[in-house]
């Protein structure tokens, strides 16, 4: 299966994948040698990670929106309106923007981390619950079917291998 990153060449790349060592589209960190087997997009994400210091771009801040509008279609979905500045509202209507909504500056309890640490697997369970839409986010592929028609699809094998990193960092180097 050939990955096509979604963020290659923008202002969110090169990602947290490539500073861990798992971009999947930079043969550099793979193999040792450049061969942009994710086709050439205008920019090499590794010449922008080694020129970024090592680092990768950093996760935008989050903000406090005024919610105008609330609609309950069932217990496990809600559409909330929100007041937004219009630089985000446009930045919101790209397709594969998402937005991460919460209560305050932490929405999963710090004791649910430590929980999860110390091998809780209900707390493991509730804090991949809590990422999911993120890790999906950044699983989300554009593939072409046998017609060369785009679709739009998780990549579960990417997914799994995030959901396992989360894991382990969590146990093992969670300080």
């Amino acid at each position: 299966m050939e990955y096509v990153c979604t963020d290659r060449g923008t202002a969110k790349c090169p990602c947290a994948l490539m500073a861990a060592g798992q971009c999947y589209t930079c043969g550099m960190l793979s193999r040792g040698k450049c061969d942009c087997r994710a086709g050439w997009q205008g920019v090499c994400p590794y010449n922008e990670y080694v020129q970024n210091g090592g680092k990768a771009q950093p996760v935008p801040a989050g903000r406090a929106l005024k919610i105008r509008k609330v609609e309950d279609f069932s217990d496990r979905l809600k559409v909330l309106t929100l007041e937004a500045p219009l630089g985000l509202a446009l930045a919101c209507s790209r397709m594969g923007s998402f937005v991460l909504a919460g209560e305050g500056e932490l929405s999963l309890p710090l004791s649910v981390m430590e929980a999860a640490h110390a091998g809780d697997a209900m707390a493991m369970e509730r804090v991949l619950r809590y990422y999911e839409g993120y890790i999906n986010k950044l699983c989300t592929r554009t593939l072409y079917d046998s017609n060369g028609i785009p679709y739009v699809c998780v990549d579960e094998y990417m997914k799994h291998r995030l959901e396992l990193k989360l894991i382990h960092s969590i146990i093992v180097a969670l300080k």
